[in-house]
C-alpha cells in the first residue's frame, strides 16, 4: 500500500468514527491509558499541526495545549482533511521537512500519522462502543509497520504497554491494538 493511499484510508476511518461521537462521549475514558475521547481528538489535531509546521518550516505548536476549542469533533475532522489536502499536493510527499530527529521527507510524517491514526481509531471505537471490524487490510498494513519498528525492542519509555495476546476471534484492528499493548477486553465498565 502506498503512503498516500494508507493515509487517506486512515483519515477516512478516523473521520467516520469521529462523526459518530456524541457530546457526552467526549469525556469517556479510552483504552489509551489516561486519555479521554477528547484527548485523542486533541492528539489528532496536534499531529496535524506538527506535520504542517514541519512542512512549512514554522515553529511547532505547544504540545501541552488544547487545540480543539468549542467544536472538538469538527476541529479534529477539519484538521485531518486539511492535512490530507496538503500532503496530496503534487510533489509534496517527497518534499524535505524537519522532523523530531532532523531532516526527513513528508513521507515519514505520513507513514507515522497513518499508524497513529489507525491505532487511536481503535481506542475511540472501543471507548464509544463501536465495532472494530473495519478495514482489515489497513490494520494489517499498520501492524506490519509497528512490527518493523518495535519487534525485539524494549518498550520501556515508549507510550505503549507490553504486547498482549489477542482473542482467537480478534479482528485485524483488535490484533493491532493487542500488539500495541491495549487491553482487548476494554469496555467503559472496565
Amino acid at each position: 500500500m502506498l503512503p498516500l493511499e494508507s493515509y487517506d484510508r486512515a483519515i477516512d476511518l478516523a473521520t467516520g468514527v469521529i462523526a459518530s461521537i456524541s457530546d457526552d462521549q467526549l469525556s469517556c475514558p479510552t483504552p489509551c491509558s489516561e486519555w479521554t475521547v477528547r484527548d485523542i481528538l486533541n492528539h489528532f489535531r496536534l499531529a496535524t499541526l506538527l506535520m504542517t509546521a514541519a512542512i512549512h518550516g514554522t515553529p511547532p505548536p505547544d504540545r501541552g495545549k488544547d487545540h480543539l476549542g468549542d467544536n472538538p469533533r469538527g476541529t479534529a475532522v477539519e484538521s485531518l482533511l486539511a492535512c490530507r489536502a496538503l500532503v496530496n499536493e503534487p510533489g509534496m510527499i517527497d518534499k524535505p521537512a524537519t522532523g523530531p530527529m532532523g531532516p526527513i521527507t513528508v513521507t515519514w510524517f505520513v507513514e507515522r500519522s497513518t499508524a497513529d491514526l489507525t491505532a487511536h481509531t481503535w481506542d475511540l471505537s472501543r471507548a464509544i462502543d463501536r465495532p472494530t471490524d473495519y478495514d482489515p487490510e489497513l490494520n494489517e498494513f499498520v501492524l506490519a509497520h509497528y512490527r518493523a519498528r518495535l519487534d525485539g525492542k524494549d518498550r520501556t519509555g515508549l507510550p505503549l504497554a507490553a504486547e498482549r495476546e489477542p482473542h482467537a476471534d480478534a479482528t485485524a484492528a483488535d490484533r493491532l491494538a493487542a500488539y500495541l499493548g491495549r487491553d482487548p477486553d476494554f469496555t467503559l465498565t472496565s
